[in-house]
């Protein structure tokens, strides 16, 4: 008898040790990046396949570009011309070097997620770039940001020489500082002369687990370790 007991509490020691380490593992969950892919399109510009949204406006639902420059978004056919031919994820992309003037921010705000501003949140934010076929030097660049309000709480600039229907997938995450509050938003900007182009954007918020699962398992893995000892 006294054997199982032993048996039975190194198989509870192993189970509570188990919830320990789960205990602070974070579990994502999507946010709606609205119109991610650039499916949803503007005007179609005369005579070429491409589309554009003036500045301050947005194209269907999500982006917005507030740019100084009259073409605005700019979205392409992924097969036209010898820019990108394959696009990531549908079939039309967004044509970074309208973000070379240096004024134009692409940004869209993820209204779908309520920020909670307890120092637990971290948000990823993935997307796929690749430079346009007739990119000087042959590398396309650009810089993400993911937002609360005005503050930045991710960031970070990244390049690709890939084209010819090629794409460089990348991610940044930022963890939401404790009390910060306004609305969750992210945005893309030129990061030099040539700027990338831009598909398949989503994000996803990684909450761990509440603290006291940690506490509750440290609590058992102690009183099975001491009625352990005690058979």
């Amino acid at each position: 008898m006294e054997k199982r007991i032993v048996t039975v509490s190194k198989m509870a020691l192993a189970i509570a040790a188990a919830s320990v380490f789960s205990a602070g593992i974070a579990g994502a969950a999507p946010i709606t990046v609205p119109n991610g892919s650039f499916e949803t399109l503007g005007t179609l510009s005369s005579g070429v396949n491409e589309w554009h949204a003036l500045p301050v406006a947005a194209i269907g639902s999500g982006w917005q570009y507030p740019g100084a420059t009259p073409y605005g978004i700019y979205l392409k056919n992924a097969g036209e011309g010898p820019h990108v031919t394959v696009a990531a994820e549908g079939d039309h992309v967004f044509n970074g070097g309208y973000l070379n003037s240096g004024a134009g921010v692409l940004s869209n705000t993820l209204s779908s997620y309520a920020v909670l501003g307890d120092g637990t949140e971290q948000i990823t934010l993935n997307f796929a770039i690749a430079k346009t076929l007739n990119a000087p030097g042959g590398t396309g660049s650009i810089t993400a940001d993911i937002l609360v309000g005005t503050a930045v709480v991710g960031t970070g600039t990244f390049s690709s020489t890939l084209g010819t229907g090629a794409w460089d997938p990348k991610s940044v995450t930022g963890t939401i500082p404790n009390g910060t509050t306004g609305a969750l938003s992210i945005d893309f900007k030129s990061a030099g002369t040539n700027t990338a182009w831009l598909d398949n954007v989503t994000a996803s918020v990684a909450v761990p687990e509440p603290a006291s699962l940690g506490l509750l398992a440290l609590g058992s893995l102690g009183l099975l370790a001491r009625r352990r000892r005690s058979v």
